[in-house]
Order: structure tokens, then sequence, then C-alpha cells
């Protein structure tokens, strides 16, 4: 069934490597994919998942909207990297209005964003009803900092697209997902499970994103500062030739024009293939603990770097459940016929995330957030509402020029009900002064607020702090202790503390144990994440190799030629963070009334 045109819809997934797009004409009952395609980016113009250079970002995206035969003038675009944050909550039920209220304090809380740099949007997964007999709503709260919000914004904008939402790139892989399984299943006749508990591996060019989703709801979400570029590099290490050979050899474990597989190269994808399977699995070891989940009944693994040879048997072996690939090939053949690329099969790995941005509003709205900024909506709306008054204005003052030219009896009855509202006027003002101690109490409250202001000015939120650091503790690393001492014109205080410092310093040192000499390297690149931190550092590392009768770390065989690399180890890292970084909004004490 060929539906409207303007029901086209454009799912824009731009990564590290490549932008890949996928068009849907749709309704609420229908979906049918018309467009896809993929356009490879200059190396400056992504990195770590964020746009780097808008105007080139923009370009590819034109050229290959052109390219695919897109014809949709709306776009929902994705964002992701160590800048993306989502968490759930549970809040009481409320009207949408003590709702929005609700979880902007929440979102302040929970995330790890400076409130100043936070654009934050939710939406309720569901409900249930607590043992008080309370309702409860399940929330879904996403984040990300304004940058990478607007530098998305200027994307869409500057490749002519209009911008209907910026999701979650997680979220949205999940429900491209979906999709494919109900079409699988209904065309199997197969009914769906309510209560599946299952991960997606999603692999990028330089991050991998591990996401969670029990009952249809998501959970948690974690990005892994390795991707298949890391498999790369590990080839180019061993063969010396250019980064382009060395990409071409990662699929084929040999050089072009060789015909005999190269020991080296098998060895090098293998080794980088194993260390990114083991943190994968590290991190699913870590959501089963701390959400005391019973079981997992699969793993699915998309992203063109999933593509390496070797990949999904080592995820298989490392975490012992069952893993699957999505079937879109088959689906996007029959809707559009042949597809348009040099190699057809990237699309049963890296097209999930845009197909489920396409089908933002179509298909499992519980998991569809909107970043786009509430200002901007806020703006919209005042605009329209100015356009509609000044339309009201013009048609009441036509009327009443022509009621005039008409009928000037009427001016006389004008004039006796302006005589009429005088005198209703003058008993409204004696009434109003009756009320006079209703601005004494204002004047109270006022001081009230100033009193509060004046003490609550320049509280630290210790929890974020150690929130943001916990988050960037690598996988294999455990914390095993954290002191943190601020300090203002000379005077220190601890992380317990309750008085006020306003600006200043916080000293902060950690101790790890883990699992090998990596777990610092790693450390260093993903404290850089957490805002406010000066120059870090780790001024010690030990590692203890594997003796006859020691202990490997889990996951880790006890004996083997990487015997030495395997044993357990500690470090230590030094580093200092900005009080008025994480100082406390005086919103929170105030009820968001700064005046």
């Amino acid at each position: 069934e060929v539906l409207s045109m303007a029901n086209r819809i454009l799912g824009v997934d731009i990564g590290s490597y490549a932008i890949k797009i996928v068009e849907i004409d749709a309704d609420r009952s229908n979906q049918r994919i018309t467009a896809l395609g993929q356009a490879v980016l200059a190396e400056s113009a992504c990195q770590m998942g964020e746009v780097i250079n808008t105007d080139l970002v923009a370009k590819t995206l034109k050229d290959l909207c052109k390219r695919a035969g897109v014809v949709a003038k709306t776009a929902v675009v994705g964002i992701s990297g160590t800048r993306v944050v989502i968490r759930t909550s549970e809040l009481p039920s409320m009207d949408k209005q003590e709702l929005d209220a609700a979880v902007s304090f929440e979102a302040i809380d929970l995330l790890p964003i400076p409130e100043a740099d936070l654009v934050s949007g939710y939406v309720v997964q569901g409900s249930s009803t607590s043992s008080t007999g309370e309702v409860m709503n399940d929330v879904l709260i996403g984040g990300a900092y304004a940058k990478v919000v607007e530098t998305a914004t200027r994307v869409i904008s500057k490749a002519g697209l209009k911008l209907a939402a910026i999701d979650v790139d997680a979220l949205a892989t999940e429900r491209g997902l979906d999709w494919l399984i109900g079409l699988e299943r209904s065309a199997a006749d197969v009914a769906p499970s309510a209560d599946e508990a299952h991960a997606v591996v999603d692999v990028g060019a330089q991050l991998t994103e591990l996401s969670f989703f029990e009952s249809g709801r998501a959970k948690f979400v974690r990005t892994i500062l390795k991707g298949s570029e890391n498999i790369t590099t590990a080839i180019k290490a061993v063969t010396g030739e250019t980064w382009e050979v060395a990409e071409l050899a990662k699929r084929e474990y040999r050089l072009e024009g060789q015909s005999e597989v190269s020991d080296d190269i098998a060895r090098a994808t293998e080794e980088a293939v194993e260390e990114l399977t083991r943190e994968i699995s590290s991190t699913l070891e870590f959501y089963q603990l701390q959400s005391r989940l019973s079981r997992l009944d699969r793993i699915w693994v998309v992203g063109s770097g999933s593509r390496v040879d070797g990949f999904g048997e080592s995820l298989v072996e490392k975490t012992g459940f069952e893993v699957s690939r999505p079937e879109l090939l088959s689906i996007v053949q029959r809707s559009v016929g042949e597809v348009k690329l040099e190699d057809p099969s990237v699309v049963e790995y890296g097209f999930a995330t845009a197909l489920g941005l396409a089908l933002h509003q179509y298909h499992k709205p519980e998991l569809a957030l909107n970043l786009i900024p509430k200002k901007v909506k806020a703006s919209k709306l005042e605009t329209r509402k100015d356009l509609m008054a000044g339309v009201g204005v013009g048609v009441f003052a036509i009327l009443l020029v022509g009621v005039w030219l008409l009928h000037q009896r009427t001016v006389s009855s004008l004039n006796q009900s302006i005589i009429s509202h005088q005198s209703q006027l003058t008993e409204l003002q004696s009434s109003l002064a009756k009320l006079a101690p209703v601005s004494n109490l204002e004047k109270s409250i006022q001081a009230s607020l100033t009193s509060v202001k004046t003490e609550m000015a320049g509280d630290v939120s210790w929890d974020k702090l150690i929130s943001s650091i916990g988050n960037a503790v690598p996988g294999d690393a455990n914390l095993t202790s954290l002191s943190l001492t601020a300090s203002q014109g000379g005077a220190a205080q601890s992380a317990s503390s309750t008085s006020s410092l306003g600006t200043g310093s916080i000293s902060v040192v950690l101790s790890f144990a883990s699992c090998s000499q990596q777990s610092p390297i790693d450390w260093l690149n993903s404290i850089t994440s957490v805002p406010g931190l000066g120059q870090t550092w780790v001024s010690s590392s030990t590692v203890n190799p594997v003796v006859s009768g020691g202990q490997s770390c889990p996951g880790y065989p006890p004996a083997g030629a990487n015997a030495n690399e395997v044993g357990t180890g500690t470090f230590s890292s030094t580093t200092s963070a900005q009080l008025n970084t994480y100082l406390v909004p005086l919103s929170t004490y105030v009820s968001g009334v700064v005046k």
C-alpha cells in the first residue's frame, strides 16, 4: 500500500565513521521503508560520537539524501557518547504539570551533567502499584550536554531538513530491533514475549554502547570507549601498513593481493576482539549484580563494527548467552527492491539505529525521548500565540469600525457600559484595599527567601561528584578508596561537612584494584568525561602476575601466554575538581523561584 508523501520521515544516525539514513512512509498502523543510504565521513567530522564540524557533516548528509532519493523534509536525529546519559526513576502518579516539575528536579540530581549545561527530557514507560496501594510511574529520564544537542540541531538545519525530535541512539536501536522482531514473529505467527530481558550491543567505530531492557522498558545504558577502530589499530601495528589498508584487512585477515591468511593479522584481530568482548562481559556481570537480574534471555548484536570475524563467537564464549542479529536486509529488499550500497550486507548490522529514529513517533512511544531544548519549544509556542493574538486584534478592530459606522447609536450604549464598569472598578479597588495584609505577607516571604539564599549559597553536591567519578571507573577495576577534601581561602573541609564553601577546589585521591595495566589507561581516558576536573594522573601502578597458588582476575585464564598480564593489581590516581562545578543550585531550596 502506498501512503501519502506527507507521511515520509527520515531517521539520521551520525556515527564517528559514517552517516546512515533510513526513510519511512508511515502512519500509526502501517510503516514501510522507502529509502536508505550510508556515507563515510571525513576523519575530522566526528569524534567519539559527537559532531565536530557541522558544515562538513551537514553537506555529507545533504548529498547522501540526494543520492538515496530521499523526499522527506522532516528528520529525527540521534545522539550518543559519554556526554549523553539516561536513568530511570520511580515517581508517584501526578498530573503532567506536576510531573514536569518533579522530573526537572530529578534530572538535576540523577544525571552527572552540570545544571547549566543540561538539556533533559523524559517519558513514562509504565506504572505499577506499590505495597501501600500507591500508583507509581516508571519514568525514563534522558539528558545531554547542551553543546551536543546544539550541534545536532545545526546539522539538520544546514542540511535543509526540519527537525522533529532529538533522541538517544540506544533507545532508537531498541525501537528498530523491536519493529523488526515484530515483523518476523508476525510472519511466523509467534506471539511476542512480554517479560523478555535482553541486552543490545551496538559496536561502532570508536564507541560500543551496551543497553539493557526488561519487559520492554529501558533499564541501563553504558558507553565503552572502544570500538572496531581498536582492531584496525592493532592490525596496523603488526603490518606497518596505512590505516586504509589495515581497515580492509580487518575483514579478510589478509592484505590486498595476498592469497593466504596472515597469522599476524589473525592474531592481532583475535586479541583486539577478545579485549572488547571481555569488557562487554564485565559490564553484563556488573549489571546483573546491580539489578539482581536472575536471567538474560539473549544478546542482540548490531553496529558495523560487529561484522569482524570471530566477534559473535567470542561474545558467546565470554558471556554464555545466545547472541542474535536482526534480519533487516530481506525486509529492506522487499520494500525498496535492490539495495544500492557497495556492500548490501552492511544493512544487517548498521541500520537498526537509523530505522528506530525514523520510527520515533510510530513505534514504542514509551522509549521515545525528545531532547529538543524546552526554550526552543516555548519560543515557537509564544510566536504562535502572538500571531493568533495579532490576528484577533485585527479582526476585532475591523468589526468595531464597521459597527461604529453602521450603528452610531451603539456608541451611546458603549458609553453607558463604560460608566457602569467604572463604578464596578471603584468597588473592586475598595475590596483590594481590604487585602493589604497580603502585601505584608509577601514581604515576609521575600525576606525568608533572601535568608535561604544567603545560608545555602555555595553548598557542594558531594553525591553528584562521587557519582560522576564512579561512572568513569573502568569496567575491569574496582574503586577501593576515595578521599575528597575541599578548600577555600586556606581552610580545608572534608566531604562529610555541611557548611557552605562557595568557590574553591576539591582534592581527589582514589585507589583501585584492577585486572591489568590497561586499567590506568582506561581510567585516564574515561575520567576526562567528568566535568570540572583539573590535571589527572596515576601516581602509582602495580600488577601481580599469576603464580602457582595465586589468584587471577575473573574471566582470565590462570596460566598461559598472557599470564603475566592477568593478575590482580592496584593503582592510585590524584586530581582536583572545581567546587563551583558541583555547587547545589539555589533553586533546589527555593522551589525553582529565584528573584
